[in-house]
């Protein structure tokens, strides 16, 4: 089903609205990063949804202490899940994906790390093809380099989630260089060693393309999308070389700083033509736009992911 036919459906109540939110909290197929996303596209007749913060004899009060969390093993997560049942605010869905990102880097029970299906022959060649990753990016030029506040607030807060939105949020400033963003992402994988995961393709993380006539903002932002569902390298690396190439972003006098090339295996073979290189001022480039993207980006990918957008745009206010 597209996305035009989901978008005739009948709209939902607020009630129903709710338990979707809730229901997506609870998938394992949704990450942290993306519903993070979907929580920074919701539009503010949606937000007037959400109760007042409570606490009081019959609704627990959140807690920040991670060693609570992890020695409880998903029950502290289970029981903030329904007291957001009872006190749908913000604060508490906020605190639930900040919880559910903490035990998923952690594998604790109930929330087992994203992990390749491969034999354990594959998965020592991936440990391998990591640690190259790592040396990689090891050699990129960090001189001068100051990371945004938000992006140190975000490593500094113990939160990998978090630390990834930064880095869309950097991609997304128009004004940092190809060179800067590299830099970023060389630091905050200084710091997070283990920022990315194995790339795949799923529903929720569809195939990339690498015929740039076919790359335009939407598709970046499609991307990004994908992205936070499966925040591999391949991936990040892939939306640098489309953001170069469909937006004027800022230029470094000196020679960019280049990603490694990990185009994942089973990716088709570039024609000559059609290699993943900066653009120089042609007629794909376009501006960054102020507004969020994300939910006419989950419109244009269809199938699944678009009943994401559906639930966000089809509700009884």
């Amino acid at each position: 089903m597209t996305a035009s036919t989901e978008l005739v459906a009948p709209n939902l109540t607020a009630a129903e609205f709710k338990t979707k939110i809730i229901d997506f909290i609870k998938s394992r197929d949704f990450k942290a990063e993306l519903l993070r996303q979907i929580l920074s596209a919701l539009p503010d007749d949606k937000l007037v949804l959400f109760e007042e913060y409570r606490a009081d004899n019959t609704t627990n009060p959140i807690s920040e202490d991670s060693y609570k969390w992890e020695r409880e093993g998903g029950a502290y997560f289970a029981l903030q899940l329904h007291i957001a049942e009872e006190n749908f605010c913000l604060k508490r869905i906020e605190h639930l994906i900040q919880v559910k990102s903490h035990l998923t880097e952690r594998g604790i029970a109930g929330f087992p790390r994203p992990v390749s299906s491969s034999t354990t022959s594959h998965e020592e060649a991936k440990i391998t093809k990591e640690n190259t990753m790592n040396a990689e990016f090891s050699s990129v030029d960090l001189t001068g380099f100051t990371p945004s506040r938000s992006l140190s607030n975000s490593v500094n807060s113990g939160d990998l989630s978090s630390v990834r939105i930064s880095l869309f949020m950097e991609m997304n400033d128009k004004r940092l260089s190809t060179k800067e963003i590299t830099q970023a992402i060389a630091w905050a994988l200084s710091k997070y060693p283990t920022l990315f995961v194995t790339y795949e393709e799923n529903a929720y993380s569809q195939k990339m393309v690498f015929d740039t006539a076919q790359w335009s903002k939407d598709y970046y932002h499609m991307q990004k999308v994908y992205a936070s569902s499966n925040f591999s390298l391949e991936r990040i690396r892939h939306m640098v070389a489309v953001r170069e190439h469909v937006f004027t972003i800022a230029q470094d006098d000196a020679r960019p700083t280049t990603l490694p090339n990990t185009q994942p295996q089973n990716a088709p073979k570039q024609s000559p033509q059609h290699q993943e290189q900066p653009s120089t001022g042609s007629t794909h480039r376009s501006e960054f736009k102020p507004e969020n993207n994300v939910l006419n980006s989950l419109l244009l990918i269809g199938g699944v992911v678009a009943a994401i957008a559906l639930v966000i745009l089809a509700v009884i206010v």
